[in-house]
């Protein structure tokens, strides 16, 4: 009987190490590995081909993931920017898609059909996409991303950045279904200009009119729903001419996130910069379109261009406005919401919890160095790196040479851009401050309270369902339960619901501030049992 239960044991164990071997594909702490055998002769030649003429023709692979074997995978060139300098200096680390399920629809690796690999183009410290992303899931549904070896017929071309594919996978895995319109903003840059279209940067969800034919250069349409471009259409006329109904259109807490993080991170190859682009937005059940970032090669100022019709210098970034492009026509979405009193407030609070979760503390460089111990060896033997393995070291703190310009340091940039945003003036108003957090529930209601000083408006934001969108209910400081008395900073407000489950969170605001509890609502919130 002791031999069996040890047997079970040991089984049972070995069953946990293979379960902890399979379940790590994107795990910071190891690097991955994929070998890709092409049978084509001119491979290089066939996929540059196809790219130069945007076409998405894929040429038939066998690739190995770490050791597991896959053929008949489908595999292209990617990105824009990061592919065409490779192109046209002729080097060999171009980035890849790896289509695992190209021909047999059910292959995967860890659940995962495509694989999206980076060639850590501007970025001499190699870590800005792979700390960008971990930093932004803390607030918004973004991908996973480490860093793999890449071996093609047999040669090593390097260490790229691992990035989970922003494709209809993930979209059913965070939103439940993937049925829902859903567009790349990213404009097709080969495209030509309609002349008789207005004037619109981008894929700034600028509204050109009812004309479909003005929109589809700039956006990227992945679904094949009859009324997409109805659902485009209608959310940029929203979001441009009705600010009063951007909520009916858009997920608006989750639109201030993704301009909080852009601003303060100085992510500026992105909707908040020039080029405007780089999201995807997905219409889910609810409704709503979900904004959604991608792309972070060049997030920490490595892209530094705002729109503004300049290069920004390193003070400029440092220095860059917490309301940035608040006026600015070209740019409706930050326009509409920061011209919003509350949506204002939201987004300031959004921002002070970034600040203060990540660079005060000084918890992104604690990250950032423990990133590149993890693949100090690999950037060294990185035969095709653009960078020199100094200047990977010396990029974390100062800036680096990239080609003829020179890269800005991730530490050089936040050290003085955190002191900036501590100091401004609109984060130095003092936010309100929720204590005493609580629900209880009764026969057909659920019962919130909060404590509150130096607020004026209390708010609970519940659902009691996973489908739904957050529901606003007003507080009242007036003593509608027992313990209560008007004017004593506790706040309450009840829902009737026969639900015995719900979840919420609680904003605060006054005058001139506001304040979530949990801080990071409405990606985290308080849950009723």
């Amino acid at each position: 009987m002791k031999k069996l239960i040890g047997l079970l044991v040991l089984v049972f164990g070995l069953l946990s190490v293979a379960k902890a071997q399979v379940d790590n594909f994107y795990d910071v702490e190891k690097i991955q590995e994929l070998r890709i055998t092409f049978k084509h002769p001119q491979w290089d030649n066939f996929m540059d081909s196809v790219k130069q003429v945007g076409s998405e023709t894929r040429l038939m692979a066998t690739c190995t993931i770490n050791g597991m074997r896959f053929d008949s995978v489908g595999v292209k060139y990617k990105g824009n920017s990061s592919y065409n300098n490779t192109y046209k200096l002729d080097l060999p680390k171009a980035p890849l898609n790896v289509k695992l399920n190209h021909i047999k629809k059910g292959q995967n690796y860890q659940s995962y059909t495509t694989l999206k690999l980076s060639n850590v183009f501007r970025d001499p410290s190699f870590i800005r996409e792979v700390l960008s992303y971990e930093i932004l899931r803390n607030y918004l549904p973004a991908p996973q991303s480490n860093f793999i070896k890449v071996y093609i017929n047999n040669e090593y071309f390097g260490l790229y950045t691992n990035v989970e594919s922003l494709n209809k996978t993930f979209i059913r895995k965070k939103f439940g279904s993937a049925n829902g319109t859903f567009f790349k903003c990213d404009p097709d840059w080969h495209a030509q200009e309609l002349s008789d279209c207005p004037d619109g940067q981008k894929a700034s969800l600028l509204y050109m009119g009812k004309d479909t034919l003005c929109y589809m250069p700039k956006y990227e349409r992945r679904s094949k729903n009859l009324d997409d471009w109805d659902n485009l259409l209608n959310l940029c006329n929203i979001v441009t001419n009705e600010a009063n109904k951007i909520r009916t259109v858009m997920n608006v807490d989750r639109a201030l996130w993704m301009l909080a993080y852009n601003n303060v991170l100085v992510n500026l190859d992105s909707y908040s910069g020039r080029l405007c682009h780089n999201f995807y937005i997905y219409r889910d059940s609810t409704n709503l379109f979900q904004p959604l970032i991608w792309d972070l090669n060049m997030s920490f100022g490595g892209f530094q261009f705002g729109g503004t019709g300049r290069m920004l210098s390193l003070k400029d970034m440092q220095e860059l406005s917490p309301l940035f492009h608040m006026k600015n026509e070209q740019r409706p979405l930050i326009k509409q919401l920061l011209n919003h009193s509350r949506y204002r407030k939201m987004y300031l609070a959004h921002l002070k919890t970034i600040l203060e979760d990540y660079f005060t503390n000084g918890k992104y460089m604690q990250r950032a160095r423990r990133m590149q111990q993890v693949i100090d060896r690999e950037v060294n033997n990185d035969p095709n790196k653009f960078y020199t393995y100094i200047g990977f070291k010396h990029n974390l703190t100062a800036s680096a040479p990239a080609g003829k310009v020179k890269i800005v340091g991730i530490e050089e940039l936040m050290k003085g851009r955190t002191e900036y945003l501590k100091n401004h003036p609109l984060m130095l108003k003092t936010q309100p401050t929720i204590t005493m957090p609580s629900h209880r529930k009764k026969s057909g209601e659920i019962q919130f309270t909060i404590k509150v000083s130096n607020g004026e408006k209390a708010y609970v934001y519940y659902r009691t369902s996973t489908k739904e969108v957050f529901k606003k209910i007003i507080m009242k400081d007036d003593g509608n339960s027992n313990d209560q008395r008007a004017g004593d900073g506790i706040f309450g407000a009840s829902l009737e619901t026969n639900s015995a489950t719900a979840d919420y969170y609680f904003y605060v605001e006054n005058e001139s501030t506001g304040k979530f509890h949990p801080a990071r609502a409405a990606y985290e919130f308080l849950s009723v049992k």
